[in-house]
């Protein structure tokens, strides 16, 4: 397995495995990761020295006690994207073992066949310990303001350090979309929101068939077209950054 570091990411490549494994780089982290060799080791990435990356990822920034402690309680590391080679710390938490077993059994089965409609991902922001709901809409969407609506194309839920309240309300958004086809935000017990307003641009000559368009530096992607989806929205870091303690 080849390990490298580029820019703020360390990357885990092998030819075995479909998708580049990674964590967030860190000099010290760095130094631990490269003092031995890695491996595939079933959907996960493996050292026979220092064990499974995710725990060693989890182990660096929250320290080995809190590793002990949770494996006391039955707690294991979860990845949020049910991704075992994404071991960004933003894709891990420690979860009760009963209720990992439950979210791989409804809601990362659910998440995936809602993708074509929806893109739903969580992420756990370290500095704050609150956790986020990105919603990527893949179909034309519209959220009530007052007496107006207004299309957008992603939301974004903030939520306290609860995991089970985060996963719940995922399911239920899940849910709510694939039986009813909308989201009542009332129903939620997220802490704060927001959302990115649908942006509409002209086609040029020449663009007809193009799905990815090009204005002043910034790229925009058609989401009418069949060709092309969201599968993943990005945290909205501001809403951490107005958040902290």
């Amino acid at each position: 397995m080849e390990v490298y570091h580029d820019g703020n990411t360390i990357y885990f490549k092998d030819e075995r495995i479909s998708r580049l494994g990674m964590t967030e780089y860190n000099k010290g982290l760095w130094e631990l990761i490269d003092s031995t060799k890695w491996h595939p080791s079933g959907n996960y990435i493996r050292s026979s020295k220092l064990g499974y990356l995710h725990r060693v990822v989890m182990s660096y920034w929250y320290g080995e006690d809190a590793i002990t402690e949770a494996k006391e309680k039955d707690f294991i590391v979860e990845h949020l994207d049910n991704n075992g080679v994404n071991c960004s710390l933003k894709n891990l938490c420690f979860a009760y073992q009963p209720r990992n077993r439950a979210k791989g059994q409804v809601y990362d089965i659910l998440r995936k066949e809602m993708e074509p409609i929806i893109a739903l991902n969580i992420f756990k922001d370290f500095k704050t310990q609150k956790f986020q709901i990105t919603v990527g809409l893949n179909q034309q969407s519209a959220i009530k303001t007052g007496n107006d609506y207004i299309d957008i194309t992603a939301i974004y839920l903030l939520y306290d350090n609860d995991f089970v309240r985060t996963l719940l309300d995922a399911e239920k958004i899940l849910h709510e979309v694939q039986h009813y086809n909308e989201i009542d935000m009332k129903k939620l017990s997220f802490v704060k929101m927001s959302y990115q307003p649908t942006s509409y641009i002209e086609k040029l000559p020449g663009e007809e068939d193009a799905y990815i368009f090009e204005r002043n530096g910034n790229h925009y992607i058609n989401l009418d077209d069949d060709r092309i989806r969201l599968s993943q929205v990005a945290p909205n870091l501001n809403l951490y950054s107005d958040n902290k303690d």
